[in-house]
C-alpha cells in the first residue's frame, strides 16, 4: 500500500535531501534537472513565491516516487513543477524502469493524491515531460499535448563514424575551422579538478558581453541565475556531472561550453564565445571537442536540450518531443486529446 506525505516548506526539502538523494539513484531514466543539486538551489535563487507542494510517495517506509511540485498565483493556484523556467526536463522521479510495479503504483497514488486535493487548486500545469517518463503511463485525466523540442543526436562508436554520417559540405567547413583554429594558436582545454569556476565565470562574461553587443541582455544577466548556477553546478562537480569545454588564446578562455552528463547521456546547456571568434566556428569546434569527449566516455546520445535551432540539426539530430499535462483542459480541443 503506497502511502503519501506532504512536503511544504524549503527546510522541509532540505532535511529531506539524503533520500531525495538516494531515490534519483533508483530511478534508471532520471535526468540530474530532477535532483536536490538542481531543484534545491532553485528554491533558493529563483523561486518566486507561492507555496511548496512536494509529494513523497512510500511503499512500506520505501521512499519509491517524488515529485517535486509548488501552488503559485493569487486569485488562481496553479500547480507547476520546482524548476519551471531553467529546467529542459521536469519529471517525477518513480523508482525502477518503465514497466516496473513499483514505479507505476507510485506514480499512480502520487497522481490520484493530486486529485483528491482538487479543492486546493485551479490548475495543474505540468511541462518538458520527457518520453520515457513513467508518469505518462498512468491513467491521469488531463489534456497530454506536446511541450518542447530536444534535438537529440545518437552517438556512433567513435567520432570518425560521427563526422562520416555529416553532410560533405558541413564536415568540409568543420576541418577548415579546426585547421584555420590551430594556425591561430586557439587551444581546446578543458578544466583540471577544481577549475569549473574559472570556465562558468567566463561563461557569464562571454555570455553577456554577447548578448550586449546586440542591446539585449541574456538569461544569464540576473545575479539570482547567477548565484543560482554557481551553487548547482558546484553540486554537479561533486556528483561528477559537470563538463566545461573551453578554447584559450594566449591563455584566455575566449569560448566555453556547459554540458551536465549522467547515465551515458551528455546534455549541452549552455555555451558563449568572443565575436571575434567567429570566422572560426567556435561553437562547432568545441561541438566537435565535447561530442569527441563524450564518446570517448562512453555516451550514447548528446542531447540539444529544448528549442530546434537549425545547427543541431547539422549533427543529425532527431527530435525528442517532451509533454505537456494540463488538467483541467484549457479548451475542447484539449479535452479531446485527454489521457484515457
Amino acid at each position: 500500500m503506497v502511502s503519501i506525505t506532504e512536503l511544504r516548506r524549503p527546510a522541509e526539502l532540505c532535511a529531506f535531501r539524503g533520500a531525495w538523494s538516494d531515490l534519483w539513484q533508483r530511478c534508471p531514466n532520471a535526468t540530474p534537472f530532477s535532483s536536490p543539486e538542481w531543484l534545491l538551489p532553485w528554491t533558493r535563487h529563483l523561486y518566486g513565491g507561492g507555496e511548496i507542494w512536494s509529494l513523497a510517495a512510500w511503499d512500506g517506509g520505501r521512499l519509491t516516487g517524488f515529485a517535486p511540485l509548488f501552488l503559485h498565483g493569487a486569485a488562481r493556484k496553479q500547480i507547476s513543477f520546482l524548476g519551471a523556467g531553467v529546467t529542459d526536463y521536469l519529471d517525477f522521479l518513480l523508482e525502477g524502469a518503465m514497466d516496473g510495479q513499483t514505479s507505476k503504483a507510485a506514480a499512480e497514488a502520487l497522481c490520484n493524491f493530486i486529485l483528491r486535493s482538487a479543492g486546493g487548486w485551479d490548475r495543474c500545469e505540468l511541462v518538458d515531460i520527457p518520453p520515457d517518463s513513467v508518469l505518462l503511463a498512468v491513467d491521469f485525466p488531463a489534456a497530454r499535448l506536446p511541450s518542447s523540442i530536444c534535438p537529440v543526436v545518437e552517438l556512433p562508436s567513435s567520432i570518425a563514424a560521427l563526422e562520416a554520417k555529416l553532410s560533405p559540405k558541413f564536415r568540409h567547413n568543420l576541418r577548415n575551422s579546426m585547421n584555420r583554429a590551430r594556425d591561430a594558436g586557439i587551444e581546446f582545454a578543458m578544466p583540471a579538478p577544481g577549475e569549473d569556476s574559472e570556465f562558468l565565470e567566463a561563461l557569464f562574461r562571454l555570455h553577456e558581453a554577447r548578448w550586449r553587443s546586440r542591446g539585449e541582455t541574456g538569461v544569464l544577466a540576473s545575479a539570482e541565475i547567477q548565484d543560482f548556477l554557481r551553487e548547482a553546478l558546484s553540486g554537479f562537480g561533486d556528483r561528477g556531472w559537470l563538463r566545461f569545454a573551453g578554447l584559450r588564446h594566449l591563455g584566455v578562455l575566449h569560448a566555453v561550453v556547459c554540458i551536465f552528463c549522467a547515465r551515458r547521456r551528455w546534455l549541452y546547456y549552455l555555451g558563449g564565445f568572443d565575436e571575434h571568434l567567429a570566422r572560426f566556428g567556435p561553437g562547432n569546434l568545441l561541438l566537435r571537442f565535447a561530442m569527441e569527449q563524450a564518446i570517448e566516455e562512453g555516451a550514447r546520445e548528446f542531447d540539444f536540450l529544448r528549442n530546434g535551432e537549425a545547427y543541431k540539426y547539422r549533427w543529425g539530430a532527431k527530435d525528442r518531443v517532451s509533454t505537456r499535462l494540463v488538467l483541467p483542459p484549457e479548451n475542447s480541443a484539449e479535452s479531446s486529446a485527454l489521457v484515457r
